[in-house]
């Protein structure tokens, strides 16, 4: 019994540190769930998905590359500096978590309208061009979030404690340099739109 329990609170020690990006992750999940149920209930939603998916077939349907870079980088990049800051606040920790909830959210919308509306194409337009894109992403910003919160934790404790520590400036410093590098998914992400996009976008009609 003794050796079990043992075992048990190893494993947890070694399950902690992915623990934080887990439940991260949920948050999304949740709002994708909510998302995808709601915009068949609520007309205003449904709505608002409809807009949402025009504007971005609109877009993307051009095939400029100029415009698609430009649309992609406004509809992604500023998540990855909105959760930047989030990380040099001390209310940081609770506001990112609600921004990967919306960031779901829309997403759900996204998806739930596309099967609703268009059937089997809303699926493949969602599978070809906006599931990958996501994917991507969103992992960096969870990846951003964890690292977010664990520096917005830290600043809470300085105002909390009111006593400065030594390594506060490495510490930002680490924040500063894995923020940046994680910044290289999100332009990631945003060539994949471009380069999906302009591959796939001709084969749908909406």
């Amino acid at each position: 019994m003794q050796r079990k329990r043992k075992l048990i609170v190893k494993g947890y020690f070694k399950f902690k540190p992915y623990l934080p990006f887990i439940i991260l992750s949920l948050v999304f999940v949740l709002g994708v769930f909510l998302g995808s149920i709601l915009v068949c209930k609520v007309d205003l939603l449904n709505e608002f998905a409809a807009d949402k998916l025009s504007e971005i077939y609109l877009v993307r349907s051009e095939r400029n590359f100029l415009t698609i870079l430009r649309d992609s980088v406004l509809s992604i990049i500023p998540f990855y500096i909105f959760l930047f800051i989030c990380g040099t606040s001390v209310i940081g920790a609770a506001i990112t978590p609600i921004m990967l909830l919306y960031k779901g959210f829309i997403y759900g919308l996204l998806s739930g309208y596309l099967y609703s509306a268009f059937k089997l194409e809303g699926i493949m337009f969602s599978a070809f061009i906006l599931l990958p894109v996501t994917i991507v992403s969103v992992f960096g910003l969870l990846l951003l979030a964890k690292e977010s919160i664990s520096f917005s934790y830290l600043m809470a404790g300085i105002c909390i404690k009111s006593n400065k520590p030594l390594n506060l400036y490495t510490n930002f410093k680490s924040f500063c340099i894995n923020s940046g590098l994680i910044l290289i998914l999100g332009l990631f992400a945003v060539l994949l739109d471009v380069g999906l996009s302009t591959l796939f976008v001709g084969y749908f009609n909406f």
